[in-house]
């Protein structure tokens, strides 16, 4: 038994039905996307087709624009001591979406600055100069400094 495959660009025979059942509203848009990328259509394509057939956008307009700017946000939570940071457990992980880190290495594996400007190792690598961020301030207004 030989196995024929499609040729590039050519749909699966059943995603024309898919749309039909999207377009009648047989089935919804996660459902059409879901079942037409596992035929082969990648994402990108199946968001575009049924974007086009129900009329709405692959991504809505965020809820967040219409609310009105400003405003105070007050966080509270428990702090550890941290006496010795390399035998934390960290299990207050829910707070570190909270704060930004020094710096953050990427999906590339490139590590950029976030509160640092900054930084350079000495000859040797046993020390380090890190220059911080101006104008970052704490929740409490006091200033982010060394």
């Amino acid at each position: 038994m030989t196995k024929q495959l499609r040729k590039e660009g050519e749909l699966h025979p059943y995603v024309p039905e898919l749309q039909r059942q999207l377009s009648e509203g047989q089935i919804g848009r996660r459902d059409f996307v879901r079942t037409a990328t596992m035929l082969g259509m990648s994402a990108t394509a199946a968001y575009a087709t049924a974007g086009k057939i129900t009329g709405t956008k692959a991504v809505p307009q965020a809820k967040a624009a219409e609310m009105p700017a400003g405003g105070t946000a007050t966080l509270a939570a428990r702090i550890q001591d941290f006496t010795n940071p390399h035998a934390d457990s960290w299990s207050n992980v829910g707070i570190r979406a909270n704060y930004d880190y020094l710096t953050k290495t990427h999906v590339d594996n490139v590590t950029r600055p976030m509160l640092l400007e900054s930084w350079s190792a000495s000859d040797d690598l046993r020390t380090w100069e890190m220059k911080v961020r101006p104008g970052v301030k704490f929740h409490n207004g006091r200033q982010f400094t060394a």
